[in-house]
């Protein structure tokens, strides 16, 4: 439909000019203008016309020309278009067809249970291929029963938050969310994902931000402070200080305050932040003593659930 009414524009436009043009050739025609009577005013006047009519010409060529070839660059961008389109829907079907193909590899040939480092190489498969929402879904019920190890987990959710767009940046963050006890290792350590340490973590989706406040408090208060290796619990408290100290929304950065007001004042006093201009954990203290007051996610049960754990994490 489009295509044709670009060609119908463009036979109008041709013929308007064409038609522009011999009725001026008329008019001139009318007044006399090609009448030749001997003399040598007349011829003037007849040679005049007629370098006016071929000047004329020429420039209606010309304006032909340019409509015409904006009628073919117009073909040309469409073609172009429809290839685009056509290579984009190829693509989309090569991408479903290896999404079947991995996920048929989560069963053997009598439907039992497959290794759990196939399990990883099915969501690692996807997360390349981008299909981020089923490589999600996935991964949640492989860490429900414990198939999964959390290295293929964090690269996922990485890899989401890099490439993926706002919902499937706040699935990500979700995805995480409810298995903060999974993350921690022996000696103080854990895993988590790394662009949820860094300073991206202020461009997440206002939702997604509001969950990482509670995940990084749910995990920080899940082993005692003296069990945590200190560069990790520094890390985790990092991403928590960028948050308050970014943050727009009055909720999230009220419970992030909330949060780091309670955590520096486990720390001695004395103990420096490099993160925080190197400022002492009684200074933090001081600067964030107006969240004294308030609690985490206001008055709701998994608020008040933090506070009493984040609460007795402190004491």
């Amino acid at each position: 439909m489009k295509k044709e009414k670009n060609n119908t524009l463009v036979i109008v436009a041709v013929l308007s000019i064409v038609t522009i043009f011999i009725l001026f050739i008329i008019v001139i025609w009318k007044m006399g203008l090609f009448t030749f009577s001997g003399d040598d005013s007349s011829a003037k006047i007849v040679a005049a016309t007629f370098t006016l009519l071929g000047a004329l010409f020429a420039s209606v060529i010309s304006l032909i020309g340019l409509v015409l070839k904006h009628s073919i660059d117009l073909r040309s961008i469409a073609i172009q278009e429809q290839t685009e389109l056509r290579e984009k829907e190829a693509e989309r079907r090569l991408k479903i067809e290896a999404a079947i193909k991995s996920i048929e590899l989560l069963s053997t040939s009598t439907g039992g249970d497959v290794p759990a480092i196939r399990k990883a190489g099915v969501v690692l498969s996807l997360g390349n291929l981008e299909m981020y929402s089923i490589a999600i879904a996935l991964s949640e019920k492989m860490l429900n029963d414990s198939s999964i190890d959390l290295g293929t987990v964090c690269w996922l959710v990485n890899k989401a938050i890099i490439d993926g767009d706002n919902v499937i940046k706040e699935q990500a963050v979700l995805l995480i969310s409810d298995h903060t006890d999974k993350m921690l290792l022996p000696n103080g350590e854990a895993v988590f994902p790394s662009e949820l340490l860094t300073g991206s973590i202020i461009s997440l989706p206002e939702s997604a931000r509001r969950t990482c406040v509670w995940t990084l408090v749910d995990l920080i208060t899940s082993r005692p402070y003296e069990d945590w290796s200190d560069s990790i619990l520094v890390a985790l408290i990092e991403s928590l200080y960028i948050l308050w100290k970014n943050e727009k929304a009055i909720d999230i950065k009220t419970d992030s305050g909330v949060a780091l007001l309670k955590i520096f004042s486990k720390y001695p006093p004395g103990s420096t932040f490099y993160f925080a201009e190197y400022k002492k954990a009684i200074e933090l203290c001081d600067e964030l003593k107006e969240y004294s007051n308030y609690t985490i996610n206001g008055n709701y049960a998994t608020g008040l659930q933090r506070m009493q754990r984040l609460s007795k994490w402190a004491l």
